[in-house]
């Protein structure tokens, strides 16, 4: 995985998608443009719908610690698909990272936007459903970079995961397992990730997120989904987590435990 360079100032240019400019794009099939600026919804929350929860990220090293990170999960919903968003924040306020993903009701993945201001990227990853692609444009310390991979398997993302598992839950509690490719824009990539119900502890149903590649799973350890076996309503998050961490001059990847406060119900 990427590590993202520190830099002592923002990107004068973000290239990104506002989810409220990808709901005009879904209503009116309207193209989007990659030099769009996300900042109006960085600098409007409430542009980017309700608040559906909170995340408290603690790092696996520092757990009775003060949060390093905390994050929000807004959601905008137009017909049948939605738009969620996530939006993290340092222990000053600051905003660090802002990842959109839209999706239809059963979370297919559309489209996915990022602005990272620790890597100074952003850009956006979009399905093309009729020719079986997902189209990489990125903008990186001024560079702009695109790919195309072919489609193979279900597709998830950062804000979308937690929704896929949600939505799926029978289906993967009564099966071996599933696979699924991650978006990782800041990579281009998507990698191999299977989905396994590991079962019922004190209460919590735990389903594990295991890279499918030896050589990622040695740079990125098995994830852990904990729901509320009766309600499945989200309560915590162990691994991989964005942005990166920011304890010492050098930024490194982050693993960490996740506390959710929910507001309303996650569907």
């Amino acid at each position: 995985m990427k590590i993202a360079r520190r830099t002592s100032s923002r990107p004068k240019r973000i290239m990104c998608v506002a989810p409220l400019l990808i709901l005009a794009c879904a209503t009116y099939g309207h193209t989007v443009s990659l030099n769009v600026e996300l900042a109006r919804v960085n600098e409007q929350p409430v542009a980017a719908g309700t608040l559906v929860y909170r995340g408290s990220t603690y790092p696996l090293d520092a757990l009775d610690e003060a949060p390093l990170f905390h994050y929000e999960r807004h959601v905008l919903t137009v017909g049948r698909d939605r738009v969620a968003t996530h939006r993290t924040y340092d222990r000053a306020g600051t905003l660090m990272q802002s990842e959109a993903v839209w999706t239809s009701s059963a979370y297919d993945v559309r489209q996915v936007a990022i602005t990272d201001y620790q890597g100074i990227v952003s850009g956006t990853a979009t399905v093309d459903s009729a020719a079986g692609t997902l189209t990489f444009n990125v903008l990186e310390n001024g560079r702009e970079r695109q790919k195309t991979e072919r489609l193979s398997l279900p597709l998830v993302s950062g804000p979308s995961l937690f929704g896929y598992i949600h939505h799926h839950w029978d289906e993967v509690v009564s099966s071996d397992k599933q696979s699924v490719r991650f978006i990782v824009l800041q990579d281009m990539a998507t990698y191999g990730f299977t989905i396994r119900a590991e079962g019922v502890t004190e209460g919590l149903m735990v389903f594990s997120v295991t890279p499918t590649s030896l050589l990622v799973r040695l740079v990125v350890p098995s994830m852990h989904l904990m729901f509320d076996a009766q309600t499945r309503q989200l309560v915590r998050f162990e691994g991989r987590v964005p942005p990166k961490d920011n304890r010492t001059d050098k930024l490194k990847a982050l693993d960490a435990r996740v506390e959710y406060e929910t507001l309303l119900p996650l569907d």
